[in-house]
C-alpha cells in the first residue's frame, strides 16, 4: 500500500498551520503599535494623521477585515480540514467493498461533520464561511495584498487542502477491491496521526468555546486513529 502522497499532504498542512500561528503576534503588533512620530502636541488634532494611517493600513492589509484573531484563524483552518475529511469519507464510502471499512468511512463523514458544525457555532464570524464547495471566505478581498497576513495563510491552507483532496481521490480511483480498502484505511492512519499533532498544538493557542471544541475533536481523532489501526 502506497500512502506517501497523503502523508506528505498531512505533514505539509501541519507545517503550514504552524506558520500561520507564527503570524498572529506580528499582525497584532503591526495593527496596535503607533510610531512615536504620530504623538500629538497639546491642542493639535490627529485627524489628518489618522486618515493617513488608516489609508496606509488599508493599502498594506486589504482592510481591517484581512486581520484575523488567533481563534478566527485556527477555526478557519480546522473548518477547512474537517470539510476535506467529510468530502473524502463520503467519496470513499461508496467505493470501498469491506463492510467494516464502509462503516468506518460513514462514521468519519458523520463525526467530522459534527466537528465542523461545532466549529461554526464556536467561531461563526470566520468558520461558517468555509462554504460547502470548499472555498474559504472571510469578508476580505480574494487576494489580500499584504504578504504574510493571516488571511493569506488561511487561503494557502485551503489551497493545500484542495490539492491533497484531489490527489487522494485520484489515488483511490486507481485502486479496486481489497487494495482500495487498505489504501483508504492507510491514508486515514496518516491523516489522523497528523491531525492529532495539529490539534494538540492548536489547543494551546485557542481560547473560549473553541478550546473545548478542539479538546473534543482531539478525543474523536484519537478514536478514529485507533479504529483505523485496528482495521
Amino acid at each position: 500500500m502506497r500512502v506517501s502522497k497523503v502523508v506528505g499532504c498531512s505533514i505539509a498542512t501541519v507545517l503550514m498551520s504552524t506558520a500561520l500561528l507564527a503570524q498572529q503576534p506580528a499582525l497584532k503588533q503591526t495593527r496596535d503599535s503607533k510610531p512615536a512620530g504620530n504623538q500629538l502636541l497639546p491642542g493639535q488634532s490627529n485627524a489628518g494623521n489618522q486618515s493617513k494611517t488608516d489609508a496606509r493600513d488599508n493599502e498594506q492589509t486589504g482592510g481591517q477585515a484581512a486581520l484575523l484573531t488567533t481563534n478566527e484563524a485556527l477555526a478557519a483552518c480546522l473548518a477547512i480540514d474537517n470539510k476535506e475529511e467529510v468530502e473524502l469519507a463520503n467519496f470513499a464510502k461508496d467505493k470501498v467493498s469491506n463492510k467494516s471499512v464502509k462503516d468506518f468511512a460513514t462514521m468519519l463523514a458523520d463525526e467530522h461533520q459534527s466537528c465542523l458544525d461545532a466549529i461554526h457555532q464556536a467561531v461563526p464570524k470566520v468558520a461558517r464561511r468555509v462554504t460547502s464547495n470548499g472555498n474559504a471566505e472571510s469578508n476580505i478581498p480574494a487576494k489580500a495584498p499584504h504578504v504574510g497576513s493571516a488571511i493569506e495563510m488561511v487561503q494557502l491552507h485551503q489551497e493545500i487542502a484542495n490539492h491533497c483532496l484531489e490527489a487522494t481521490k485520484q489515488k483511490l480511483s486507481e485502486e479496486k477491491g481489497e487494495k482500495l480498502d487498505k489504501c483508504f484505511v492507510g491514508m486515514q492512519i496518516a491523516k489522523h496521526a497528523a491531525m492529532q499533532s495539529k490539534l494538540t498544538v492548536f489547543q494551546k493557542h485557542a481560547t473560549g468555546e473553541l478550546k473545548n471544541v478542539i479538546a473534543d475533536g482531539l478525543e474523536k481523532t484519537k478514536k478514529h486513529l485507533k479504529v483505523a489501526e485496528n482495521l
